[in-house]
């Protein structure tokens, strides 16, 4: 049960043949993107924080 959004809602029959090995890939790639995008706002919120600590003083 993975839930899809847009064009990719339909599953293939090749899907639905290893359905188990693609919804592994899929959650490690989710994983993955979740850790980068953690990073990102980590990093652009202490850029913004020492922006503004420059303004400040």
């Amino acid at each position: 049960m993975i839930k899809r959004r847009g064009a990719f809602a339909c599953k293939t029959k090749l899907e639905e043949k290893n359905g188990i090995n693609i919804n592994r890939v899929n959650t490690n790639n989710n994983r993955r993107n979740q850790q980068i995008t953690v990073r990102l706002t980590i990093s652009t919120l202490i850029i913004v924080v020492g922006v503004i600590g420059f303004d400040n003083f």
